[in-house]
């Protein structure tokens, strides 16, 4: 399955972000200096791995920094 920029913004308004906030992000920015907490941060990920299916494990989530680089993982194929 082949993840989007929509997907993954869909995804992490289910974090808490809000959806205008979502809308905004830029994939090349690091969510964390797009207003993605530490707590939301792993939120997001489990919520990928849930919706996609993946396991992301404790290294390759401290390189998922940005939309781009969860888009390259789950895009891997």
């Amino acid at each position: 399955m082949t993840a989007t920029l929509d997907d993954l913004k869909r995804l992490i308004v289910r974090t808490g972000l809000s959806p205008q906030t979502a809308d905004r992000l830029d994939p090349a920015v690091p969510l964390t200096r797009q207003g993605v907490d530490s707590i939301a941060h792993p939120l997001f990920i489990l919520a990928v791995e849930e919706r996609f299916g993946v396991h992301v494990s404790e290294e390759q989530a401290l390189t998922l920094r940005t939309l781009d680089d969860f888009m390259a993982m789950l895009n891997m194929a």
